[in-house]
């Protein structure tokens, strides 16, 4: 019951969801930034953050991996997943045929490639590596060639070997 004026003190607290972000990459960078304001926060995973309802942007990556961007709608607790592919390095090995026995049309089955001593599927002349170091050879018969890359993720590495001969 009410009798006379009375003053009510009431303390407004916003209101806050848990956003939780994982990866299969343990200790992956991640950024969670507002849509809506310039709000940013940053961490690694397991990453938890406080946040008021709305929409914000998340991205998650780690060295080696292709990092990963989603909106993400907070209107309670959240936990996102994600799963980081690594970056990769490409090498096509392109084989001129001016350098190839017009004898024999078959002889680009015989030409081997290893990668750091791992021979490579036959008659394979484009494929993905990890970024590293990686030593290439090309083997046909008794003659070989190599190179060594420090390959970086996203680059595209065109290797072509030659045939010459020097006369002294």
């Amino acid at each position: 019951m009410v009798n006379g004026d009375q003053k009510i003190y009431i303390e407004l607290n916003p209101v806050s969801y848990t956003l939780t972000v994982r990866s299969n990459v343990k200790a992956a960078y991640v950024t969670v930034k507002s849509v809506s304001t310039k709000d940013s926060w940053t961490g690694n995973t397991d990453f938890n953050v406080q946040l008021a309802p709305g929409y914000y942007e998340v991205t998650v990556g780690a060295d080696g991996y292709t990092s990963e961007t989603r909106q993400v709608k907070i209107d309670g607790h959240q936990i996102v997943s994600f799963d980081l592919k690594q970056s990769v390095g490409k090498i096509v090995i392109f084989i001129n045929g001016q350098d190839l026995n017009k004898k024999d049309l078959q002889g680009r089955q015989y030409i081997e490639v290893y990668d750091n001593g791992q021979k490579m599927p036959q008659n394979q002349f484009e494929f993905e590596l990890r970024p590293g170091q990686h030593t290439i050879q090309i083997v046909s018969g008794a003659l070989m060639s190599q190179v060594t890359i420090n390959m970086e993720p996203g680059k595209t590495y065109i290797i072509e070997p030659y045939m010459g001969i020097n006369v002294k």
